[in-house]
């Protein structure tokens, strides 16, 4: 998510994929929300973001986030012994094998296809693996993003 309010590699995609999503459930955990706002604080500490940058990011951040209501939250607590495999199978750290347990089991529920956005490559390959379609923002063009969602 951090992609969305910073320009940086993969900016272009997530803006495509969240365009095109528009009206289509989306999920996100509340650690996401607060790995988001630690990412924007530490651009601003390390001087690559301005104050003003900042503060409109994390504003956006809260209004499509917390106040647009467009996000189902996961909770994560509820995961965290359905991880613990997670972790031995992919030697992902506990947040994203939570993380990985939590999108895993809401896509059994719902029953179609989700996707999971990450930069993290042991958690897309982890996501792979598990047969969780995973999509790489840094990795896939903008314009790819509609062909890639139609093979799902």
């Amino acid at each position: 998510m951090a992609k969305r309010y910073q320009p940086e590699l993969g900016t272009d995609t997530v803006s495509n994929l969240l365009h095109i999503a528009v009206g289509t459930p989306m999920v996100f955990t509340l650690t996401g929300y607060a790995e988001t706002y630690s990412i924007l604080r530490r651009r601003l500490n390390g001087g690559t973001i301005s104050k003003n940058d900042y503060n409109l990011s994390r504003t956006a951040l809260r209004l499509d986030v917390i106040e647009s209501l467009l996000y189902q939250f996961l909770p994560l607590e509820t995961h965290i012994f359905l991880s613990l495999p997670i972790i031995d199978q992919h030697n992902l750290n506990s947040t994203d094998a939570a993380i990985l347990a939590a999108y895993l089991e809401f896509t059994h529920s719902v029953g179609i296809p989700c996707v999971l956005i990450a930069s993290d490559h042991r958690l897309l390959r982890a996501a792979r693996a598990e047969g969780l379609p995973a999509l790489d923002p840094e990795t896939v063009a903008p314009d790819d993003v509609p062909a890639f969602l139609a093979a799902l």
